[in-house]
């Protein structure tokens, strides 16, 4: 790439006699010593490529979703662990898993003890210990957007008795390995606690611990025979 042009090179012969007799032949090289000319092109994209690092840099400084998402007793927590998804902590009391997704868009930071909060007043509810364990599902906070593309999609067979209570809330979706809840009811504690009891109710449900149990269960797909 061209960045300017200059002049060509000058040489210029200047001959001097010495009072010895002799002749002395002097070459010099001379140029313009006018600055170079950028093409407007060439100015353009250096200004282009100075915008985008501005952009990058203020995007850098600015309090992302991952930086402190967490509150217990209304201190902020850091995530224990982050990865591509998302950042995680898990709840004091219980030890569930919890994970805010990078998209999630929260109004303030999550309360792990609602959480906690949820379970134990179902605990109370039932009477009894829960069927699936607590470290069983991750609790994952996502966006809504992602929540109906899961209703979309429909629900494994394992989990087609929960259809009717998705499609009538739309704010959570469960699957093998998470529960889902959508950023907006996060994002409010009485939809937070509302959802939490309706999601996290299940694992006083026989059905959910079947369903996970023939996932446990299944041969890995290697080990499965061939139909011919």
């Amino acid at each position: 790439m061209r960045f300017g042009t200059a002049k060509p090179l000058t040489t210029s012969r200047v001959v001097r006699q010495h009072p010895a007799g002799f002749r002395e032949v002097v070459v010099t090289d001379q140029r313009d010593p006018a600055p170079l000319k950028h093409s407007a092109n060439e100015t353009r994209c250096v200004a282009v490529s100075l915008l985008w690092a501005l952009l990058l840099a203020s995007a850098m400084l600015l309090p992302g979703q991952a930086s402190a998402q967490f509150t217990i007793a209304g201190k902020k927590v850091s995530p224990s662990e982050t990865n591509f998804a998302g950042v995680r902590q898990v709840s004091p009391v219980y030890g569930f898993v919890v994970q805010i997704n990078h998209d999630a868009q929260l109004a303030a930071d999550f309360d792990l003890q609602a959480v906690d909060g949820a379970f134990a007043k179902l605990l109370r509810e039932h009477g009894r210990a829960p069927l699936v364990s607590a470290t069983r599902l991750i609790v994952v906070v996502t966006t809504g957007a992602k929540i109906a593309k899961f209703g979309e999609a429909g629900q494994r067979r394992m989990f087609r008795w929960l259809e009717p209570e998705l499609r009538k809330h739309g704010d959570f979706h469960v699957s093998p390995v998470a529960i889902f809840i959508s950023d907006q009811a996060a994002s409010d504690r009485a939809k937070l606690e509302a959802v939490l009891m309706r999601a996290l109710t299940l694992y006083f449900d026989p059905r959910l611990r079947e369903a996970l149990d023939s996932v446990d269960s299944a041969p890995p797909v290697d080990a499965q025979p061939h139909r011919h």
